[in-house]
């Protein structure tokens, strides 16, 4: 066997293994977008916000995509030096649909007030997303345990 083809075949199999290992499974891709999301929020950023949103987005209060960039619209408007603290992600993934219970706390302003918008001190809130892989990145696509108060 020569030199080049012992490489090539090295190439053939370090390659792929490397990427395998090297590359975030879906459950990493779901934290960091959920995390991506807090910090758009945190932001007011709503083109940001709205990414990790599917655009066949639906929930437990009727809600659609439109109807729930509406709602964030107001709510930018609402509240200023928004803080969103995320205790603790879990991911369960099953081929293209994924599940993701958040536990988060919304701190924020309103006039000259700072107030708990979502949680409290003692106790997050549980928010359970759906999701499902559209194309290559995964999108939710509705939402158990939202607040609807602000919509």
């Amino acid at each position: 066997m020569s030199k080049r083809t012992l490489i090539l075949i090295t190439l053939l199999i370090v390659v792929p293994v490397s990427i395998y290992f090297l590359m975030p499974g879906d459950k990493a891709r779901i934290r960091k977008m959920i995390r991506k999301g807090a910090a758009a929020v945190e932001q007011e950023n709503l083109d940001e916000t709205m990414k990790a949103v599917s655009l066949s987005y639906r929930d437990e209060h009727g809600m659609t995509y439109l109807l729930l960039k509406k709602g964030f619209e107001r709510f930018f408007r609402m509240f200023d030096d928004i803080e969103v603290d995320i205790e603790k992600v879990d991911v369960t993934v099953d081929d293209d649909a994924a599940s993701s219970e958040i536990y988060v706390r919304v701190i924020a302003t309103r006039g000259t007030e700072r107030s708990y918008i979502v949680g409290d001190a003692a106790d997050p809130l549980k928010i359970v997303f759906s999701l499902e892989k559209e194309k290559i990145r995964w999108q939710i696509t509705s939402a158990r345990g939202m607040p609807g108060y602000y919509y």
